[in-house]
């Protein structure tokens, strides 16, 4: 967690003092940690383990009655829920251009 503060820290003062863009900043700093996690792992990603890694699975790459992929669930839920925000709500009114 410290590491995180400290880089965010520096992202900060990267785009605050140096008046850096902070889109780019912000790319550039992902781009440099990905770099450095890729250098320390040598390469090698981790498999999910523990008490709880067939329900992590079962969340994240199952299949809603053996056909759906999850991940498509998830997309629908998440169109429902932007479709009611930008027809029922009145920031939605405004976003969408709307006219009454």
């Amino acid at each position: 967690m410290g590491v995180a503060a400290l880089i965010g820290l520096m992202n900060g003062i990267a785009i605050a003092k140096l008046k850096l863009s902070a889109f780019v900043t912000t790319l550039g700093t992902l781009s440099i940690v990905r770099g450095l996690t890729y250098v320390a792992t040598y390469g090698r990603g981790t498999f999910p383990s523990g008490p709880d890694k067939d329900l992590f699975l079962l969340v994240t790459a199952g299949k809603l009655f053996n056909v759906v992929p999850i991940a498509f669930v998830y997309l629908i839920i998440c169109a429902i829920a932007m479709w009611l925000a930008l027809t029922h709500t009145a920031r939605g009114g405004m976003s969408c251009h709307r006219q009454q």
